[in-house]
């Protein structure tokens, strides 16, 4: 079964946890790192804008992809929030079993 992380900028820690939670309650991940504090320089209104943000890791699987990414866009704060598939090549044989255990696939 195919394997994603899914990375996703967001703006303040009490957003991430919450965008975390409801995610891993709905069973569309099956963990998610939250790394704190990253430098971002983008475009935005025509200004390269500068922020501090934070990025979000959803672990998931294939059968949950495109659920997770509309409720990603439907509950993150940011109008254009940026969601971003990175496929695993390679995934341990027990941590499989127990994220298809959690998403319950």
């Amino acid at each position: 079964m195919e394997a994603f992380l899914v990375y996703v900028p967001i703006n303040s820690p009490e957003a991430a946890n919450k965008l975390a939670e409801k995610m891993i309650q709905k069973r569309l991940c099956a963990c998610v790192n939250i790394i704190p504090q990253i430098n971002s320089v983008y475009w935005w209104n025509n200004e390269i804008t500068h922020d501090t943000e934070l990025v979000m890791i959803f672990k998931t699987l294939a059968p949950k992809l495109d659920d997770l990414y509309k409720e990603i866009e439907k509950e993150h704060p940011y109008s254009v929030p940026a969601i971003i598939t990175i496929p695993i090549h390679k995934l341990n044989t027990s941590y499989l079993q127990w994220m298809k255990s959690e998403l319950q696939l």
